[in-house]
C-alpha cells in the first residue's frame, strides 16, 4: 500500500502538466510568467541570486547575466546532466527545503521564487526564510 505521500509525488509526476498552464513547458503562458518576473531586472551584474524551487533550472534562461553568484536550489536532487548545464552557465546547485534553508542570514540581493507557494505545508515558514537570507534593501521575485 503507497503512502499518501507517494500517491501525491506520483500523481505530480504523472498529471500536473495536463491541468496546470503555466508548468506546460514553453507554453504561452509559461514563458509569459518567467518574462515577467524578470521585468525590472535588465541587469543582475554583481548580484548574489538565489533561487528557491528551481525544478530543472527553467527559469534561468529568463534571467539576465552576469551575476556575482547564483544558486539555484530545490527539495529534489537534479540528475548529472542537469547539473552540469547549470555548471556551464555559472549557477550552483543544492538540495534545500525552503522552509528551512541551511543558508546564511542576510546574503542575497534576490531572491526569486517561481510556482511553489502552493506546493508547501507551511508557506508562512518559507516566507519567513527568504526574508532571512535577503540583505537588506534585497529584492524577492514571486
Amino acid at each position: 500500500m503507497r503512502t499518501p505521500e507517494e500517491i501525491v509525488r506520483k500523481w505530480y509526476a504523472e498529471s500536473y502538466n495536463t491541468i496546470s498552464a503555466t508548468a506546460r513547458e514553453n507554453s504561452i503562458f509559461n514563458r509569459y510568467l518567467h518574462r515577467k518576473l524578470e521585468n525590472g531586472f535588465n541587469s543582475n551584474e554583481n548580484l548574489a541570486i538565489l533561487e528557491v524551487g528551481g525544478n530543472k533550472g527553467e527559469h534561468t534562461s529568463y534571467v539576465k547575466g552576469p551575476w556575482n553568484k547564483y544558486l539555484m536550489t530545490d527539495i529534489k536532487e537534479l540528475t548529472s546532466e542537469e547539473i552540469n548545464k547549470l555548471k556551464n552557465r555559472q549557477i550552483e546547485f543544492a538540495v534545500e527545503d525552503v522552509q528551512k534553508l541551511n543558508l546564511e542570514s542576510n546574503q542575497f540581493d534576490r531572491v526569486i521564487v517561481t510556482c511553489l507557494f502552493h506546493h508547501l505545508d507551511k508557506p508562512y515558514e518559507a516566507a519567513q526564510e527568504l526574508l532571512r537570507v535577503t540583505k537588506p534593501g534585497g529584492s524577492i521575485t514571486i
